[in-house]
């Protein structure tokens, strides 16, 4: 389905998902956005390989956050990440080791 949407309607909802977990305070619908954002950002890795990078600075952000869901939230996607770009993941693994200590 994400295949037949039109790059700008792409581009806007990928914006409001991010967003909505920005501004979530649900435990389970923060899951479950971040849930989508990873399969979303899989699909569209096929595309364009520079679509993580939005995705991991919303997780550096998330990480450095006080506030527990935001921290829990990082750690989901990252897992979710792993299966999709571990090759992409190692550009950053010096800030990662940073992130986990």
């Amino acid at each position: 389905m994400w295949d037949a949407i039109k790059p700008e309607t792409k581009e806007m909802l990928k914006g409001g998902f991010f967003e909505a977990m920005k501004n979530c305070q649900n435990k389970d619908i923060v899951h479950k956005l971040a849930n989508l954002l990873v399969e979303i950002q899989g699909a569209m890795f096929e595309e364009d390989e520079s679509v993580w990078n939005e995705l991991l600075t919303l997780v550096f952000q998330f990480v450095n956050s006080e506030v527990t869901l935001h921290v829990d939230a990082a750690l989901n996607i990252f897992n979710g990440l792993f299966s999709y770009i571990i090759d992409h993941l190692n550009k950053y693994k010096q800030d990662l080791l940073n992130i986990f200590r």
